[in-house]
């Protein structure tokens, strides 16, 4: 959810393809050319994907994937929501929608101290280009 440019994209195929820093596939100069293979020097960017679980060796293979199954789950959650918290009478299916209703609440959680931090640092630029005034 915080990452959706890579949370689809597999180890290998980041492995053979160049990206370009907002996750879209580098092409050749011809609009909609070919993707660009990664060069034998030019290792994946494992080291800042934000797949890698923290204290594992950040190495191809080591992202935490989302299989179909959790996928399928998840779509299935989004949908319930969208027909106003319609979910099946399902004690598994329960358990399931809290889990994925606090992974949500953490998530806005985390997106709202990135957007107070953007925010604390366009008013201290502010301050600073007052300050030279």
């Amino acid at each position: 959810m915080l990452h959706p440019e890579v949370a689809l994209r597999s180890c290998d195929d980041c492995c053979k393809f160049m990206y370009e820093d907002d996750g879209r596939p580098m092409r050749r100069p011809k609009i909609g050319g070919p993707r660009v293979p990664r060069l034998p020097n030019v290792p994946p960017a494992c080291r800042v994907c934000p797949k890698i679980p923290p204290g594992v060796q950040a190495t191809p293979g080591a992202a935490t994937v989302i299989d179909d199954r959790t996928l399928e789950a998840w779509e299935f959650y989004r949908r319930c929501v969208a027909l106003g918290n319609k979910f099946p009478d399902d004690e598994a299916v329960e358990l399931l929608a809290v889990q994925l209703a606090d992974v949500e609440r953490e998530v806005a959680e985390i997106r709202e101290e990135r957007r107070m931090a953007r925010m604390v640092a366009a008013l201290a630029t502010v301050g600073q280009v007052r300050g030279q005034r």
